[in-house]
């Protein structure tokens, strides 16, 4: 945990040394797992569950004036729930990630507007801090199980609006859909198809 908070606090700081633009980021998301087993089976009976959605990063500029790179860290929760008429499971699980991409800008602010419209694409790496399933009232550790355990690749695309308040600092709300692509193993394979709706906070740097 002491590595996790130094990690992040690296991190932050260096949002505000490199980054020209900053922000934190935060909201709901609802995650469906998509399982298939060793026949290329999936179970119907997993249903997908809300969580929380966290992120930190910033902007750069680029030589093209609507576009600029994207970086951020993240933290998503996956959970789901399941069962059958004999027994009742669930899963709760927390992801830490690195993305990066593009940010476009359809409607910029600085056209005289205080609105602002954006896309965003990139690609994510995630890999599991904490997660446990519980069946029938018995609680089990995931950090033993490869298929949860792995490094997750996946991409995602997003819209976000934003309001400028002053010269440095702006809100946005955004939705981001990300599916996260995680290993074959004996024929078995999890990926994670999430939703988020996202609210940032914004700090320019010039």
């Amino acid at each position: 945990m002491k590595k996790l908070i130094t990690l992040c606090l690296c991190f932050f700081c260096s949002l505000a040394i490199f980054g020209q633009e900053a922000y934190i980021g935060f909201g709901p998301n609802q995650t469906e797992y998509l399982y298939t087993n060793s026949d290329g089976q999936s179970n119907e009976g997993i249903k997908g569950q809300g969580g929380i959605h966290l992120e930190g990063g910033y902007y750069l500029a680029t030589g093209a004036q609507k576009i600029k790179l994207a970086f951020a860290m993240t933290f998503d929760q996956f959970n789901a729930t399941g069962g059958d008429e004999l027994n009742s499971y669930s899963w709760e699980t927390g992801y830490l990630g690195l993305q990066g991409g593009i940010r476009y800008g359809f409607i910029e602010a600085d056209r005289g507007s205080d609105f602002a419209l954006f896309g965003n694409a990139g690609v994510t790496l995630k890999k599991m801090l904490s997660g446990n399933q519980k069946i029938n009232g018995q609680t089990f550790e995931l950090s033993e199980e490869a298929e949860f355990n792995g490094l997750f690749k996946g991409i995602y695309l997003g819209v976000e609006t934003r309001y400028t308040i002053t010269n440095q600092v702006s809100l946005g709300l955004g939705y981001s859909h990300a599916i996260n692509y995680g290993r074959t193993i004996n024929d078995e394979t999890l990926n994670f198809s999430s939703g988020a709706i996202v609210f940032k906070i914004l700090t320019a740097f010039y």
